[in-house]
């Protein structure tokens, strides 16, 4: 047998809720559409305005969400969205800037 995940973190649910209650989507939605709504949302969540990233940089977030183009966002892909931040130990904006090309 093998053991269920962990729970994810509290801080990753946390912004996934606040993503959904930026873009007015129900409590029980389990997926958030890529597109420049969700980036505009994401940006007042992690209070990150693009322009001062640097140029690039919603490119570069739009890719880091949505890796293979599938034009949504799911918690589980969040969760594993929010795992490789935390664990590169850089700021929102550094994570960012990293994947800009």
């Amino acid at each position: 047998d093998t053991l269920p995940p962990p729970p994810p973190p509290a801080e990753a649910l946390a912004k996934f809720a606040e993503l959904k209650t930026l873009l007015k989507l129900p409590e029980e939605a389990d997926e958030l559409p890529i597109d420049d709504t969700l980036l505009e949302a994401f940006q007042l969540a992690f209070e990150l305005p693009f322009d001062e990233v640097g140029a690039g940089a919603e490119d570069a977030c739009r890719a880091l969400l949505d890796p293979k183009g599938k034009g949504h966002l799911t918690s589980l892909s969040w969760r594993l969205f929010f795992l490789k931040w935390q664990r590169s130990e850089k700021t929102m904006a550094e994570y960012i800037k990293a994947r800009q090309t």
